[in-house]
């Protein structure tokens, strides 16, 4: 994973990205989230790997929104259950509020028989502290405002655990994709993993607390998508997971 610059992108040029890759090249959110949901579940045994090199088996804690961030998450969790590691995933709120293709995966992991809990936003859920890892896969790029309710619940177990190996998808939760603001329930990851192209809010000097390390990840987007958006970019030729 060489280090690339890139140029950074604001939420509303994400939107965009997420708009042209569906309405212009078909390229649905279904295939955008089993890309990042693969390449996460690599990313994260890659790590755990290099950390603990006399081990094979690994406890994972995947905390899920019940968003599209949450769905990538549940992508991982799958992939990493097929890899035979041993898998709880944390859904921030209940399943019948998950949008459509994020429940779909939730049905998925059901009858795969993973260990799924349900949060609500008074009750602690003692899973983390024995993990070898926590995979925040709460709130993605959309935030405004504060983390409340349900995910910040879920993220003040996650940092009272006093377990300092998060890894997150796209955005750690809680941190403003656009300004790097953090709300005072943010996610303290070791690397985060984001999408496309990273966001202006993670390489802000400010943001380094919550991102750890910052990495990009391949999710199918063509680089004449790129161009048309004025971009001279194609990061991926190399490998799918690149770090910046």
């Amino acid at each position: 994973m060489a280090d690339i610059f890139l140029p950074a992108i604001t939420v509303e040029q994400m939107r965009e990205v997420d708009r042209l890759m569906v309405e212009e090249y078909h390229i649905t959110l279904p295939q955008m989230m089993e890309h990042a949901g693969r390449n996460l579940a690599d990313f994260s045994l890659e790590w755990l790997k290099k950390r603990n090199s006399n081990k094979t088996q690994f406890n994972i804690v995947v905390a899920c929104g019940t968003g599209n961030n949450g769905g990538g998450g549940m992508v991982t969790a799958r992939f990493l259950v097929n890899k035979g590691h041993d898998i709880i995933v944390v859904l921030t709120g209940h399943s019948e509020k998950l949008k459509p293709v994020p429940a779909n995966h939730w049905k998925t992991l059901k009858a795969m028989g993973v260990q799924t809990i349900e949060a609500n936003s008074t009750d602690s859920i003692p899973v983390y502290t024995n993990s070898d890892l926590i995979i925040d896969a709460v709130v993605g790029y959309s935030l405004k405002g504060e983390l409340r309710g349900v995910p910040a619940r879920v993220v003040r177990d996650i940092m009272q655990s006093g377990k300092e190996d998060v890894i997150s998808l796209d955005v750690p939760s809680g941190l403003d994709a656009t300004s790097g603001e953090a709300s005072p329930m943010c996610i303290k990851a070791v690397a985060t993993m984001t999408l496309a192209l990273p966001k202006t809010g993670l390489v802000v000097e400010n943001a380094k607390e919550c991102t750890g390390d910052v990495y990009l990840a391949d999710i199918g987007v063509p680089p004449s998508l790129y161009s048309n958006l004025g971009l001279s970019v194609d990061p991926f030729k190399s490998d799918s997971v690149v770090s910046i």
